[in-house]
């Protein structure tokens, strides 16, 4: 038996990493500025899930950008 391993081509953006009680708890991938956009303004919108978190790290591989 074998995997077959789907995904997208291309590199990832960025990896934004949410934080609950200072601990990292999930994350989300993001391979374009649209789609950072759309999961940091899910962050900013009361009542959606990702409202719940305390602060969003936008991880560029080199580069860390804070939300909070």
């Amino acid at each position: 038996m074998y995997r077959k391993m789907m995904g997208f081509n291309g590199n990832p953006l960025c990896v934004i990493y949410w934080h609950l009680n200072g601990q990292a708890q999930s994350r989300t991938v993001c391979y374009t500025e649209d789609d950072k956009k759309w999961a940091l303004d899910r962050f900013n919108t009361v009542g959606d899930f990702y409202n719940s978190y305390d602060k969003a790290v936008v991880d560029y591989g080199h580069l860390k950008e804070m939300s909070a």
